[in-house]
């Protein structure tokens, strides 16, 4: 999405458990580690803006998000 300078919209997309898995070899099949995953927002690694827990299996905080 491209946005001219100043401009500002809100954006909604959908995480699933593949995105944030990782490939196991050993297993032959994806895998997503247990825990909680911090996710940030921002314009930049330097300039993050908004930040959540997410988890797979329990919750992280009283208001993680829960992937699916």
């Amino acid at each position: 999405m491209r946005l001219a300078p100043g401009a500002s919209r809100t954006v909604t997309f959908r995480l699933v458990r593949r995105d944030l898995s990782y490939w196991d070899t050993a297993g032959d099949e994806w895998r997503m580690g247990d825990g909680c995953y911090r996710l940030q927002l921002g314009t930049s690694s330097r300039s993050i803006t908004a930040t959540t827990l997410a988890s797979s299996r329990t919750a992280c905080a009283p208001s993680a998000l829960r992937l699916r």
